[in-house]
């Protein structure tokens, strides 16, 4: 009842079980952008509060639209990131520091918390979505780097 019942042909293979997700849909997509409003509301600076504002007005608007950029678009790919992973993360990362550290303690090349994520390029620029993966990560690496060292020397 083994290996040889199926060599033998006596039991029928096993089939794999594929578990992949399925896409987010368009309101999945909504959500996530709802969702960061509702993670940064009073909680960030106003120019983070725009920046953020600006970036989602941007997903959302193409969000309908993903559809015509056809399957594997980088893209496409890119929006839904943005939505669902990027901004979350950074906004996480930046919200999780206590707010002297975030807005004054240089972390990366002398740029606060605070600079790096109101500098990050996840923003649109000529109507093409920048992936914004190797800037995003600045905050979380740097911040926990300096956290981690100066409850060390305490």
């Amino acid at each position: 009842m083994g290996f040889l019942d199926r060599l033998f042909g006596r039991l029928p293979p096993e089939q794999p079980v594929s578990s992949l997700p399925a896409p987010p849909t368009d309101a999945d997509l909504q959500a996530a952008v709802v969702g960061i409003h509702e993670q940064i509301a009073g909680k960030v600076p106003p120019t983070v509060a725009a920046r953020v504002t600006r970036i989602t007005e941007t997903v959302s608007a193409t969000i309908p639209r993903l559809g015509e950029l056809g399957p594997g678009s980088a893209q496409a790919h890119s929006v839904v990131a943005t939505a669902t992973s990027y901004l979350p993360e950074a906004l996480g990362a930046y919200l999780r520091l206590p707010r002297s550290f975030a807005d004054r303690r240089p972390i990366d090349n002398g740029r606060t918390a605070l600079m790096v994520l109101t500098d990050q390029p996840n923003c649109c620029c000529n109507g093409t979505m920048i992936t914004p993966g190797a800037e995003r990560t600045p905050i979380a690496h740097s911040a926990e780097r300096n956290i981690t060292a100066s409850t060390t020397q305490a």
